[in-house]
């Protein structure tokens, strides 16, 4: 018989593939879109409020503005139109995420189209066939109104028929395609998984352990990787998929328990303990209180009885353990015999409420009897009791619960306590946490002063009911709300201060003492439990690990009795207190250190902000004197030009006195050696002239001046550059001379020679009427004559000295614009700086 082959088109499914992988990345890659995603979700469900008449709601979502819409992102959320004030339970409420523009809602809202969807994309998905007919809408942005394009389904022609035989003890099929129809569709990713790596996943599940197994446990458990030989997702690619896993997992977990991982399944389990003798059974019973709480009690019936070596008991309830209502609150004890903390019986309860409470601690009365043939009495209250204290975090309604349930147990004859309420009875056997306490006091720094904050840490240890007077006396003229409030709580509860504070306290002074001060036992066993169970478990997984865990414990605890191995033989009260005490002594050391770095920075920043002010009033000052300095100097001027031998114009006034007063000041020898080290600059060849010895280049020189201009850096560092020529063409001018002459100018309107090299010093003399004999360190232009003139000053490292100096301490000069005849070369601060300086003993220098 002829057969056809039809080969499998792998190019197909890349495409798919390729496009799936642009959708994913294209999806919401724009405001607008991500706006239209949000509103189809706002719409693809029907409201499900119903009336008084069990009516469904026939409302539409709308946009509604919060009334006070201050410290919110949005200023919109999404509500039911069929809302209204006899009708309003029940409605569709939607917040709107914090990527989603009100704006763009305002738009759909109203029926609007949001710009962005005017050339469509094609997108793609793959659908699997079990929902295939049940998706109807591309969940892909295509259309600018927010509303969903229709997926149109395409049926594929091929077929097969199945064979199977009519014994059903024959487990064979047989499976023929219809060859003459093909699929009309690309090849499908493997998202089927095979039977065979169903078994081969299930057994990896059975040896990673069931009981509180997840996907992710069993992935990463050492043994997946023996049986497999890799990880599960690279084994095969259907277990890339965590869905495909968790659906394997939960079967075998409903295979084990067929009553499910809830309370049903811990029923159960209950009713299988209840047919062992009551000394091998570890659930004790499920109660219900008369408000419908449920309380679950659970204890290793070796470790309860541990209870009676108990000097104090910590109790708390922990979170992370199981998921849903029931929580597990734990009771811990130290047991000095063994050295260790143990948790001697687990409570399940989803309520935190002062009946719940009040019944838990009941029925651990019970249950302790029960076990133990004795009852929990405390040392305090009864004669046979053996209990000093109970540890407690800052709970209202779990120290209240205890005094409720132990305010029976009272023996007035023997304890002499004549007290009827829960609130009395409890000062004489619980004690605070500090840890907790002081929490509530961390909220309070940021109003207070750091000395205030000491205090207010520190109320524990007041030493008497006065000192307990002052200071609550101290914490009402502090005036602040927030602190009033706390320590309002405090006092209005009337056991929380007795609990916290041994002066007010009723409880014996030395066992007082011997209570620990905070609950840091029980909380290290809540992390110690979580360690070695797990968290975020089923209510019947998270007691079948605990369950474990606590026999383990138990055969610890009695090995440890019989050898005299202890499991920590470094636990014992020298060492624990000695490393206590090395804890906090470091911990004060580093608080100390911290809180002097913090002085001294202060000291340093009010130093700083200090001098900064002093700096500001100082510029202020300095500015008022120069530009009074600048008035004065101005009435001096004189315009009046004298003739000399070189038919060139010497200038009179007010440079004229300068000079004068300049020659004056310094006295300049011609061989004289510098008494000091002056500043080192950096030489560059500029120009050869007659006389120089060294050039001298003077960047950031921000002293030189245009006339009538005030200085410009940038303008003088261009002219600094190799380049000079380019520098003056452009427009900047007066510069520097090319000798490390101080100052230079040129009137702004000469023109300037561009093709001339600047190399000879008659043609720079003629070009730029600037300083150019060696070593001058001022040179002139007189603006209304057009007439170049120049001071024949001595050539020496003295002068250079004076040049560089007077450079390099530019900004100590006043930025006075020049006079018509040429710059204030030279300032007299910087001239009386430069001689403090370098100045020698005889003036000479």
């Amino acid at each position: 018989m002829g057969q056809e082959r039809y080969e499998l088109d792998a190019e197909s499914l890349e495409t798919v593939l390729k496009i799936q992988i642009d959708t994913r990345v294209r999806e919401a890659d724009t405001p607008e879109k991500l706006a239209a995603i949000f509103f189809a979700i706002c719409h693809s469900g029907p409201c499900t409020a119903k009336n008084e008449h069990g009516q469904l709601c026939r409302g539409v979502p709308k946009l509604v503005k919060y009334n006070n819409p201050t410290g919110r992102s949005h200023k919109y959320f999404v509500s039911c139109n069929g809302w209204s004030s006899r009708f309003s339970d029940g409605h569709r409420t939607a917040y709107i995420p914090s990527g989603v523009k009100d704006k763009h809602l305002e738009i759909l809202f109203r029926g609007g189209i949001l710009p962005g969807f005017e050339h469509p994309f094609p997108c793609g998905r793959i659908v699997a066939a079990h929902i295939g007919l049940r998706v109807l809408n591309c969940t892909f942005p295509h259309i600018g109104d927010g509303s969903q394009a229709r997926l149109v389904h395409h049926n594929c022609p091929a077929s097969r028929t199945i064979y199977i035989p009519n014994d059903p003890t024959i487990r064979m099929a047989i499976v023929v395609p219809d060859h003459e129809e093909a699929h009309n569709h690309p090849i499908l990713p493997p998202t089927k998984t095979p039977v065979a790596i169903k078994e081969i996943y299930k057994q990896c599940i059975q040896n990673a352990g069931l009981v509180g197994s997840s996907v992710r446990t069993v992935d990463n458990a050492r043994s997946t990787k023996l049986t497999l030989g890799t990880s599960p997702s690279l084994y095969a690619p259907t277990l890339q998929n965590n869905r495909i896993k968790q659906d394997i997992l939960r079967g075998e977990k409903k295979k084990t328990y067929p009553f499910g991982t809830g309370l049903p399944g811990v029923v159960h389990l209950m009713n299988e303990d209840l047919k062992k003798p009551i000394n091998e059974r570890y659930i004790h019973g499920i109660t219900t209180t008369i408000t419908g709480g449920q309380v679950l009690l659970t204890a290793n019936p070796y470790l309860l009885s541990r209870i009676h070596e108990a000097k104090t008991l910590f109790v708390d309830t922990t979170f992370k353990r199981t998921v849903g209502a029931l929580k597990e609150w734990e009771v811990v004890m130290y047991d000095k015999q063994v050295e260790r903390a143990v948790t001697i019986a687990r409570v399940y309860s989803d309520r935190a409420d002062r009946l719940q409470y009040k019944t838990i601690f009941d029925e651990l009365q019970r249950v302790t009897l029960q076990l133990t043939a004795r009852p929990l009495h405390l040392k305090r209250l009864s004669k046979d009791g053996t209990l000093i204290s109970i540890g407690v975090d800052m709970e209202l309604a779990q120290a209240l619960g205890a005094g409720d349930s132990f305010l029976p147990t009272n023996e007035p004859e023997f304890s002499n306590i004549r007290v009827e309420t829960a609130e009395e009875i409890i000062e004489y056997f619980i004690r605070a946490c500090y840890t907790h306490a002081k929490r509530g006091v961390h909220d309070l720094k940021p109003y207070v002063t750091d000395n205030e904050y000491q205090r207010l840490s520190n109320f524990m240890y007041l030493k008497s009911k006065q000192e307990v007077e002052e200071f609550s006396a101290w914490v009402k003229g502090l005036n602040i709300p927030k602190v009033q409030a706390w320590w309002d709580h405090k006092v209005n509860n009337s056991w929380i201060l007795p609990s916290l504070i041994k002066c007010l306290s009723k409880m014996n002074s030395n066992d007082w003492d011997l209570t620990p001060p905070t609950t840091n036992v029980g909380e290290s066993q809540h992390h110690w439990t979580n360690i070695n169970t797990g968290i975020m478990l089923s209510l019947l997984e998270a007691l079948l690990t605990a369950r474990e865990l606590d026999n383990k414990v138990a055969a610890e605890i009695k090995a440890a009795l019989e050898t005299g191995v202890l499991k920590n033989h470094r636990n014992d009260t020298y060492t624990r207190l000695a490393r206590n005490t090395t804890r906090t002594t470091h911990a004060s050391k580093k608080a100390r250190e911290g809180r002097q770095q913090k002085k001294a920075l202060n000291v340093v920043e009010t130093e700083l902000a200090s001098l900064k002010e002093s700096q500001k009033e100082n510029a202020a000052k300095i500015k008022a004197l120069k530009a009074s300095k600048s008035t004065i100097a101005g009435k001096g001027k004189s315009s009046k030009a004298e003739s000399n031998s070189s038919g060139k114009a010497a200038v009179t006034g007010v440079s004229e006195r300068k000079r004068a007063k300049t020659a004056a000041r310094v006295s300049l020898k011609k061989d004289a050696t510098p008494s000091r080290t002056f500043l080192s600059l950096k030489p560059t060849e500029f120009v050869d002239m007659p006389g120089v010895t060294e050039s001298v280049d003077m960047p950031g020189v921000d002293y030189l001046q245009t006339v009538g201009d005030e200085v410009n850096n940038a303008a003088t560092n261009h002219a600094m550059s190799e380049n000079y020529l380019e520098a003056r063409q452009e427009g900047y001018a007066p510069s520097t001379s090319l000798m490390g002459v101080v100052a230079g100018q040129h009137h702004f309107s000469i023109d300037v020679n561009d093709s001339l090299p600047f190399t000879d010093t008659t043609a720079a003399n003629n070009l730029f009427p600037q300083t150019h004999d060696a070593g001058l360190f001022m040179g002139q232009y007189d603006t209304s004559t057009n007439v170049d003139s120049h001071a024949g000053s001595e050539t020496g490292a003295d002068l250079f000295a004076l040049a560089s100096y007077n450079i390099s301490n530019a900004a100590r000069d006043d930025l006075a614009p020049a006079d018509d005849h040429g710059i204030d070369y030279l300032s007299s601060d910087i001239l009386d700086h430069f001689l403090e300086t370098f100045g020698s003993l005889d003036g000479n220098f």
